[in-house]
């Protein structure tokens, strides 16, 4: 009996860690992916600052 319980066990760990699994990955690929275009849309606002800076110097002089 005791050999089947460990069975069981066994058996219950392999499936939760086949639905975490990809559930883990997925939250970690989102993460990142979120993270990139964070820092992308951060380096276009500075870019467009400098810009706009530019622009307005070229204006004003």
């Amino acid at each position: 009996m005791n050999n089947d319980f460990i069975k069981w066990f066994v058996a219950i760990i392999r499936f939760l860690s086949l639905i975490i699994t990809p559930l883990l990955l997925t939250f970690f690929i989102a993460t990142f992916i979120v993270y990139y275009f964070s820092l992308i849309s951060f380096a276009y606002i500075i870019l467009g600052a400098f810009v706009i800076i530019i622009l307005l110097a070229a204006l004003a002089g």
